[in-house]
């Protein structure tokens, strides 16, 4: 969550007043849904097994007395939920090697004033993020997660600042 929040943050993406689409319910998911629903007016969860993301739903709203609505992963739920939507999060494993020609979201949906953040960093460039980019979209890409989320943990167990960019070049020269 933390990753995910200062990824979006440091790429411009403003969190206040905004809708957020978050697809993918399992742990990576939860940690964000909690981080981005302190700062974003709305989120909206959806998942392959829609019990999950309405259990996450639950545990937000609660947590935060926040509303936060759930579905499915359908074509109908995306299309409904990316229509009123600034920023989508993608915390499912559609696209992540060996499937890197998927994309849990059409091209079509996709318009130029959307944030959009693959967390997927497996391939360094996801289907869904090349579309997003084709449309226009601001584009987030996993790995910028992935290292302030170590960032993060670096300045925990050692009590200094992270080199941020020693990290990210590390992370890119290995992936």
């Amino acid at each position: 969550g933390v990753g995910a929040l200062k990824a979006l943050k440091e790429n411009g993406v403003e969190l206040k007043g905004r809708k957020v689409l978050l697809l993918g319910a399992g742990g990576a998911a939860r940690a964000i849904a909690y981080a981005l629903a302190k700062e974003a007016d709305e989120l909206a969860v959806l998942n392959r097994t829609p019990k999950q993301a309405q259990e996450i739903a639950k545990l937000v709203s609660k947590a935060l007395s926040k509303k936060v609505e759930s579905g499915s992963l359908s074509a109908i739920d995306i299309k409904k939920n990316l229509r009123d939507s600034d920023i989508l999060v993608n915390a499912t494993s559609v696209g992540m090697k060996p499937n890197p020609d998927e994309s849990p979201v059409p091209a079509e949906l996709l318009r130029r004033d959307l944030s959009v953040m693959d967390i997927v960093y497996n391939p360094l460039e996801t289907k869904l993020s090349k579309n997003a980019q084709d449309a226009g979209a601001t584009v987030i890409s996993g790995v910028e997660m992935l290292i302030y989320q170590g960032a993060a943990s670096f300045e925990i167990w050692t009590g200094k600042s992270a080199p941020v960019e020693v990290m990210r070049k590390a992370a890119l020269t290995h992936l």
